[in-house]
């Protein structure tokens, strides 16, 4: 079994079964001598566009952090300052993960996070609390039929119910600092309004 103690900014995992004791940072932590070139985080201004595979959506409004994306089919998705999808609404239902987590700007290979929102979706009348985990994993060639090939930064988030962690599930997101949008996002099919 493994426990979670933190200790001022020093997060560790213990093992109770065999007394190994390693931080979190050395979990998530990339292997040793993987470069990374850093990415700012971009600002975006009312009437910005997003052209993803299911449409172009257009920034409408933005209220404190948060952006409001919008397609001419209805669809909406709040987009964070820090690029983290928290909400998606489509014709057949929405999700969001409330409140969204702090993503730690400028992105570079290994950067990490965690935090425990609340899950809630139309298919389901129950809010769950989860823990999420995000990490970049990597900076890499990505290539694309709406922006051919780009360098992206693969952020790995990883989903899990509390206190029970019956479940696990992954998500995968590809920023293109390049073109400053996200350009793909893939997972379990639970995240259908996130994926493109």
């Amino acid at each position: 079994m493994l426990f979670v103690i933190a200790a001022g900014s020093l997060i560790l995992l213990v093992s109770s079964a065999c007394g190994n004791v390693a931080t979190l940072r050395d979990v998530l932590a990339t292997s040793p001598g993987s470069a990374s070139p850093l990415a700012e985080r971009p600002v975006y201004k009312i009437g910005d566009t997003w052209v993803r595979p299911d449409g172009t959506y257009t920034l409408t409004a933005i209220d404190g952090d948060t952006y409001l994306f919008t397609s001419s089919r209805g669809s909406k998705v709040w987009l964070t300052r820090d690029l983290f999808v928290t909400r998606v609404e489509k014709s057949w239902g929405y999700m969001e993960l409330y409140p969204p987590p702090k993503i730690h700007w400028p992105l570079e290979v290994g950067k990490w996070g965690v935090w425990d929102p609340i899950w809630r979706h139309s298919w389901g009348t129950v809010s769950q609390t989860v823990e999420w985990y995000w990490r970049v994993v990597a900076y890499e060639d990505e290539h694309t039929l709406l922006h051919g090939k780009v360098k992206v930064f693969k952020i790995v988030h990883t989903m899990s119910d509390l206190p029970w962690r019956s479940f696990t599930r992954t998500l995968t997101v590809w920023y293109a600092p390049e073109v400053q949008r996200i350009i793909r996002i893939e997972g379990h099919s639970w995240f259908g309004p996130f994926l493109f």
